[in-house]
């Protein structure tokens, strides 16, 4: 079998995510053209010739195992988080093509994080894990025991953001059961199994609406359907061309507020029912809230 040649060596076996967070794997594999060449007898094979290679790209799937080739990718250029792990040695690698990088636990070896998100209290807000079975079990156990049982409450998150800078988080989980938790596991070639684990507060994926309270996260620091939450949120009726007038209000009133994160963006919403009530009072006497 020929050699892969060292440009995409490092492509083989490896995993990416793509925009909606689908699993993919790459191949490496010998073109099915290669070395041939058309002579007047025909098709002919002439080791002479370099071989050519290029590379497969796998949807994966967790239900049964689903592992189908995916035509989404047809250069690598057009991969743009594409990464891997050496989980023996506790450390993360990224390709030349990435624009995210894996930080880690130090308190649990063998646990990294793509994402986290925290609040102003450092409480989690939202976290993506990566690692073996036994050491994802080991990250659930121990925060569902206490500390004199070897439990934790709390974490640190140290690596490199996706701008290369260090960063540091230090992240609280005061109870773990007010948290939903999310896994499901992707096979790769190299690195066998891998379980990806996603751990979040409630509000996340279901606003408060007695409390008045949701949370947005994205990858934009302004959420896109920000007011759409807004309003289903608040106890008071708004109308939609209020929404440049009061999305400023509200912020300076400390009802939204931004979150804090590597690689992730968030907005916490908590809306005082009185507070906001003046505003829209005040606004439709003064004539900034229009009625029409």
């Amino acid at each position: 079998m020929n050699q892969i040649p060292l440009n995409l060596q490092y492509l083989n076996g490896y995993s990416f995510r793509g925009s909606c967070g689908t699993p993919f794997e790459i191949k490496v594999v010998e073109s099915d053209v290669s070395q041939l060449v058309l002579t007047d007898k025909g098709t002919c094979l002439d080791p002479s010739l370099p071989p050519l290679f290029n590379f497969e790209v796998y949807e994966l799937g967790v239900i049964d195992s689903y592992r189908g080739l995916s035509g989404q990718f047809s250069k690598v250029s057009e991969i743009e988080e594409f990464y891997a792990i050496d989980l023996t040695q506790n450390e993360t690698f990224v390709s030349e093509a990435t624009t995210d990088a894996f930080m880690v636990i130090p308190e649990i070896h063998g646990v990294f994080v793509d994402s986290i998100l925290t609040d102003e209290a450092d409480n989690l807000v939202f976290g993506s894990f990566w690692g073996r079975d036994t050491s994802i079990r080991e990250l659930q156990g121990r925060l569902t025991l206490g500390r004199s049982a070897g439990g934790m409450t709390d974490f640190t998150v140290m690596g490199d953001d996706r701008h290369g800078e260090s960063r540091k988080v230090f992240t609280r989980i005061p109870n773990i059961d007010s948290y939903e938790q999310m896994a499901g596991r992707v096979h790769t070639t190299i690195l066998g199994d891998l379980v990806h684990c996603w751990l979040y507060q409630r509000e996340v994926i279901k606003p408060d609406l007695a409390n008045h309270r949701a949370i947005l996260i994205s990858q934009n620091e302004h959420p896109y359907n920000l007011w759409a939450v807004i309003k289903a949120v608040c106890p008071v009726p708004l109308l939609d061309h209020w929404q440049d007038t009061l999305i400023p209000q509200m912020i300076h009133k400390g009802m939204i507020k931004p979150l804090r994160g590597i690689n992730q963006s968030g907005t916490q919403m908590a809306i005082d029912e009185d507070v906001m009530a003046m505003l829209v009072k005040d606004g439709c006497l003064n004539g900034t809230l229009a009625i029409n």
